[in-house]
């Protein structure tokens, strides 16, 4: 499971379907955001409270990035005007 899982996750998978309670917690390390990923996430949204386009680290942050950031901290997509 642990295998597939792997495999899903970058070709964009978010979840997989569980047929045992076994795999929960397998399925939940795989597709839980790393400590890297939530440090980044919450970065970039400290930095869109004033702008939907900046930088982080050099790299550049729009309005979809941030929604993704939203979605990695489970804040779900807030209000964008």
């Amino acid at each position: 499971m642990s295998v597939d899982a792997q495999h899903a996750k970058p070709l964009g998978f978010s979840a997989k379907l569980c047929i045992h309670p076994k795999q929960v917690s397998i399925i939940a390390k795989v597709f839980s955001p790393s400590e890297e990923q939530k440090q980044w996430a919450n970065r970039v949204i400290e930095q869109s409270k004033d702008n939907y386009a900046f930088q982080v680290e050099g790299v550049m942050v729009d309005l979809p990035l941030i929604k993704q950031a939203s979605r990695l901290l489970g804040k779900g997509d807030r209000k964008f005007k």
